[in-house]
């Protein structure tokens, strides 16, 4: 009998032309038969469509999927010491936009685009790229293995950053018209932070008109629910949303920095253990030089003295920026755009709006946040066994965080030396040296009688800081022990049928008793809530907000360490982790919370229609609103004290520090459309606007602004445009969503219903 193989390998030839026709008609027809199929099915539906083609759902998916892996391969390339993940990722995002299906949808829109207009991106390109971005430090073993661990092939990758480089160009093109801002424009965004308004304010809640809007029927209120359901109801937003947000509970320990750093606490012979321990470490932190005036710059420093006690006198609400002469700076190569563009993450740094322009706008607010922390958080975020570090050998306050701590804008950083400096006078110190580096003269050092008082305040600050770690340290102990028997408890299911009890939770209320702090909770609250807390201003190490790491990253029931702008310091845990959640309308209290709702957003018109009426009347009376609003008890007048549009915080951790919309004592977040009608008005006009939520209408009058325009303009002519620039970024935003969306307009963009139907029930992938 003939062996089949014996018939195969007499007929190969035509056996193995017959599976490469197969695979072809595989790799080329079946996939468009099958999304044919899927789509009439319904299994794979079109997810948008356009002039350039349409993208079905699993296409759409598969597109986020490489532009991750893409992604992921390119944050390891640039992988490198001093520079955290999270900068490596955000400088990504800016360049190549974010990870929702909105973002690859806009991207690989833009691409098409992009090559309608004529760009090209070549291989040469992308490997120029890789070799600039990595600094031509990335050997191809070191590529192969990043391709490895992707699932990706090196083909494949070409493929999908040539479509990510042609978005991204296209955006460099139009980015200029975007960061570029007229002289006018820079006073309007100076103003938005150095004017303050004064007014008085008659609110109008929408809350008393809803009784008066007539019920919807059933079909209108199904519909208004299937239509907000899949959105959060978040509380700065007029848009309703029946979405169940994220919500976490937080357990913590409190400990008061007044209470812990007080002399009762620390007394004077256990300060002057420590400072006799370092004592010439100490005596360089606060030095007390002895200045005499010659007796010809009396008079000069009379004047100084006198210029000072007229500018505390003055009426203004804000102060000019210190007029320094710049010293000219030395003629230096600057890089080409290219190159600056295309330049890795640096430590520290975090790049803006997707272009060099908005990137140096954000990276030149740093250092502007001013100090309120206190050096209980240097020794917060240590070991308890490890050496005190020396915070105040750069020459920074030693009251700023170290762990947040980053160089002032402008400002050089150098090595602390490892050898101890000679004495002054025996070497001269290199000119362009830091003077924070240099050792302090002999006179300014402490007198030998001892500390200040306010070194002596330091060190007790320094004591106590370590003192709360050993106990945070013991502490956390307890807890990780409650966690691992807690842990072992759930995953045993024989214990659990056998009816044994879980692990009995410690007092944390009785530990913190015992350990003078103060036991907190949370409850389940969204992260809007929990900002509001207590802990809500807390900082984890690295500078991330407590409530943020809880609700993103951190692990149930594991300790970590936080303080708050007031120094005080936590030790705190989660209990417990509320996914989001779509409702269905026949929920417990669902339809009662849509009908609300839909007449909350009816009931606006008839509360800014009040608003405008009581304008009106005031208006018309032209007398303070206390005057023409007498005698009518539920209308209350608002006097909230002073306050610009925007601001970037009295103390803020962060780097740098972003600006926001000021907050007006009385007023339910007052938002950009309240904000407008008060700074256009003239004193003593009156205007009507809603908060940004739109629960309440209010009538405005505008009193007075501070300080004079003729002030105003001086500080404006002498001010730095890239400590405010950051306010520009709403409007920047604005306009590039607006260009985003002409180019959706152009090409025909548009999602499908069907699309829109899985986004509401919950599957965004967003």
């Amino acid at each position: 009998m003939t062996s089949p193989f014996q018939v195969f390998r007499k007929n190969q030839k035509m056996w193995v032309a017959g599976l490469v026709i197969l695979a072809m008609f595989g790799f080329v027809f079946l996939p468009t038969i099958l999304e044919t199929m899927g789509g009439r099915g319904g299994s794979n539906p079109v997810a948008f469509e356009s002039k350039y083609g349409d993208l079905h759902e699993s296409q759409l998916h598969n597109l986020r999927e490489r532009h991750l892996a893409t992604m992921g391969i390119l944050g390891d390339l640039l992988r490198q010491p001093g520079v955290s993940a999270s900068d490596i990722q955000q400088w990504l995002k800016n360049r190549f936009g974010g990870s929702t299906l909105d973002d690859v949808a806009d991207s690989w829109l833009l691409a098409r685009h992009a090559k309608e207009m004529g760009m090209v991106v070549s291989n040469e390109m992308i490997n120029v790229f890789i070799k600039q971005i990595t600094q031509n430090q990335v050997k191809v073993d070191v590529l192969q293995a990043a391709f490895k661990r992707s699932g990706i092939s090196d083909r494949m990758f070409f493929e999908i950053m040539r479509d990510e480089l042609l978005a991204w160009k296209l955006k460099q093109i139009f980015y200029p018209s975007v960061v570029a801002a007229t002289p006018g424009q820079r006073w309007d965004y100076f103003c938005r932070v150095k004017r303050s308004a004064a007014i008085e304010a008659a609110p109008v809640a929408v809350a008393d008109y809803v009784d008066q809007i007539q019920d919807p029927t059933d079909e209108e209120l199904r519909a208004f629910f299937e239509e907000h359901k899949g959105k959060l109801p978040l509380p700065f937003s007029p848009e309703p949303g029946f979405k169940k947000p994220q919500r976490v509970a937080l357990e913590y320990f409190k400990a008061e920095t007044d209470k812990f750093n007080s002399p009762e606490m620390i007394s004077d012979e256990e300060v002057m253990q420590r400072y006799e321990k370092d004592k010439q470490r100490y005596d360089q932190f606060f030095p007390e030089p002895v200045t005499e005036t010659p007796a010809d710059d009396e008079q000069t420093a009379t004047d100084k003295k006198e210029d000072v006690k007229d500018a505390d006198n003055s009426n203004e609400t804000a102060s000019p920026p210190k007029e320094t002469t710049p010293e000219p700076s030395s003629p230096k190569t600057e890089p080409t755009e290219q190159e600056e563009e295309n330049s890795p993450p640096k430590k520290g740094a975090t790049a803006g709006l997707s272009s060099s322009a908005g990137r140096s706008t954000r990276e030149n607010t740093a250092g502007q946040a001013s100090s309120g922390t206190r050096t209980l958080g240097n020794r917060l975020f240590q070991r308890a066994d490890s050496p005190p570090k020396d915070s105040a050998a750069s020459g920074k306050s030693p009251f700023i965080l170290a762990a947040f701590q980053q160089p002032e804008a402008g400002e050089k950083t150098e090595p602390e030396p490892t050898e101890k400096p000679e004495p002054a006078g025996e070497k001269p110190q290199p000119a362009d040296k830091p003077a924070s580096s240099l050792p302090p003269p002999a006179s300014s050092l402490q007198p030998k009688t001892g500390p200040s008082e306010r070194l002596k305040d330091y060190i007790r600050q320094e004591i106590a800081g370590e003192k709360i770690n050993v106990l945070f340290d013991r502490l956390s102990g307890h807890m990780n022990q409650y966690r691992e028997k807690q842990s072992d408890y759930d995953f045993n299911l024989a214990a659990k049928k056998e009816g044994k009890s879980p692990p009995v939770r410690p007092d944390f209320e009785k530990l913190a008793k015992q350990n003078g702090l103060t036991a907190g909770r949370t409850g389940l609250v969204a992260d809007w809530d929990a900002a509001e807390s207590e802990i809500g201003s807390a900082l984890v190490k690295g500078g991330a907000r407590a409530w943020q790491y809880a609700f993103r990253s951190m692990a149930k029931l594991r300790p970590e360490k936080a303080m708050d702008l007031g120094g005080n310091l936590y030790l705190f845990w989660k209990t417990e982790d509320a996914k989001e959640k779509v409702s269905k309308f026949e929920d417990e209290g669902v339809r009662e919370e849509a009908l609300r709702a839909w007449k909350m957003i009816r009931a606006r018109e008839l509360a800014k229609k009040e608003a405008e009426s009581l304008a009106a009347e005031a208006r018309e009376a032209d007398k303070p609103f206390a005057q023409v609003f007498a005698g009518r008890p539920k209308l209350p007048v608002l006097t909230p004290p002073p306050f610009t549009w925007m601001t970037f915080g009295s103390a803020s951790l962060s780097f740098p520090r972003q600006p926001e919309i000021s907050a007006v004592e009385g007023v339910d977040i007052a938002g950009d459309e309240f904000m407008r009608t008060v700074f256009r008005l003239e004193p003593g006009e009156v205007g009507a606007a809603m908060n940004a939520p739109q629960t309440a209408a209010y009538a405005v009058r505008l009193i007075e602004y501070s300080p004079s325009y003729k002030v105003l303009w001086e500080w404006f002519k002498v001010d730095d445009f890239r400590k405010y620039s950051a306010v520009a970024e709403g409007d920047q935003n604005q306009m590039y969503r607006a260009w985003i969306n002409e180019i959706r307009t152009t090409a025909g963009f548009k999602w499908t219903d069907e699309h829109k139907k899985r986004l509401q029930a919950g599957d965004s992938g967003r």
